[in-house]
């Protein structure tokens, strides 16, 4: 992982817990399903660790966009569960550019989402947003 990797995982870990997001989150049925990435889930080794077991929308530079409930991530790996290819999208704010960022935000008002698969790695991840429960309504709901 370089240098540059390292320090936009950092900024995340930080945003999310100044937002006073739970990034212990590595409990319950992921865990005793065996779904849960327990080597390394410190924030110091690992600092993308801290969105296991939200639902995310994760941005790959050539698998697209998807979201779902992440439950590792391991180097450029990210393991979804439960989760959706976003083809196209419209955010549900109006006066959004569209970034997913907003989606993650405020959800969807449209798009074309894939069949909900319940297991998908995610090779060469550029972005994990956690979502808002809003959001993550809007998402699966479409």
């Amino acid at each position: 992982m370089n240098a540059q990797r390292i320090n936009e995982l950092a900024r995340l870990l930080q945003c999310l817990e100044a937002c006073g997001t739970n990034t212990s989150a590595n409990t319950g049925a992921n865990e005793s399903a065996g779904l849960v990435n327990t080597a390394g889930n410190n924030s110091d080794s690992n600092p993308a660790s801290a969105v296991v077991g939200k639902f995310c929308v994760v941005r790959a530079s050539a698998a697209g966009v998807h979201a779902g409930i992440v439950t590792a991530v391991d180097g450029d790996n990210v393991i979804l569960k439960d989760s959706r290819r976003l083809w196209s999208y419209t955010c549900a704010k109006e006066g959004s550019i569209g970034a997913l960022s907003g989606v993650a935000m405020y959800g969807l008002k449209s798009g074309k989402l894939d069949v909900e698969l319940p297991f998908i790695v995610v090779r060469g991840w550029c972005e994990l947003i956690p979502t808002t429960a809003a959001a993550e309504k809007t998402i699966r709901a479409l």
